[in-house]
């Protein structure tokens, strides 16, 4: 399991860091993590995570792909593509 790349990737915007939405330890998450199952996050959490993503990482997360993101991987992929495009 890979840790995820949104630990610590933007220390210098710690105030929206995605990881701040969840009660889990941020070294337990990995793209295999299930957004719902294993973060806890609810349709509100996962608004406000992909908001922060987009903000941290300069891509927009139209509102038809959230219902699409399963996993923290299906999450990193979808933005590393939109950062290549």
């Amino acid at each position: 399991m890979t840790p995820s790349p949104w630990v610590g990737a933007a220390p210098s915007v710690p105030a929206l860091s995605p990881i701040q939405f969840v009660d889990v330890d941020p070294d337990a998450i990995t793209e295999d993590s299930v957004l719902r199952k294993d973060l806890g996050l609810n349709s509100f959490d996962l608004v406000s995570v992909t908001t922060a993503a987009e903000a941290i990482f300069g891509v927009t997360i139209p509102d038809s792909k959230l219902g699409a993101f399963k996993t923290v991987g299906d999450v990193i992929s979808f933005i590393e593509s939109a950062r290549q495009a």
